[in-house]
């Protein structure tokens, strides 16, 4: 089986989110199931009493921990993730993005003359997103630069390990 537990958090770093969570006397919820959509999931509140993790340098870490229930188990349905851009922008776009949720695009113009070669998108996701990457580099927002010289494919990776795949093409406009 798999367990997901869900907590709203800004913290990216997972040992830092996981060592808050143990730390806080507040309940978590936990969703014990298989992932696809559409499955039977069991969900309750827990609080975590132990948690180790291990890894060296530059490996993926490994944890475990020891969950506390703290209250009834309740058999749902897994609701659908999704993996959609909600903003995305460039640094001295000409006008706004078009974001088609349906097509998994965004289009961009730019002013005639524009350099768009390395430019750092601001971009915001649905909030089960994990991650967003191009090929295997991770993406930040306002931070990673990009050459939008022809498209760009965005990989989004959602709550359920699911990918989509969204193409950002750019245009320069004439004078």
């Amino acid at each position: 089986f798999n367990a997901l537990i869900a907590r709203s958090s800004a913290t990216v770093n997972y040992s830092a989110m996981l060592a808050d969570i143990k730390n806080n006397d507040d309940p978590l919820t936990v969703i014990v199931g298989p992932r696809p959509e559409g499955s039977d999931i069991q969900q309750g509140e827990a609080l975590i009493t132990q948690l180790r993790f291990r890894a060296a340098v530059g490996e993926r870490a490994g944890y475990s921990g020891v969950l506390e229930g703290t209250g009834p188990i309740a058999t749902e349905t897994m609701p659908a993730y999704v993996a959609d851009f909600l903003t995305f922008t460039l640094p001295g776009q000409s006008g706004s993005s078009t974001i088609n949720d349906t097509t998994k695009t965004v289009a961009i113009d730019m002013p005639n003359g524009s350099d768009v070669t390395a430019l750092a998108a601001t971009f915001t996701t649905t909030p089960n997103v994990l991650d967003v990457r191009i090929g295997t580099k991770v993406q930040e927002s306002e931070v990673t630069e990009n050459d939008f010289t022809g498209p760009v494919v965005y990989t989004l990776k959602a709550g359920d390990l699911a990918t989509e795949d969204w193409t950002v093409t750019v245009t320069v406009l004439d004078p």
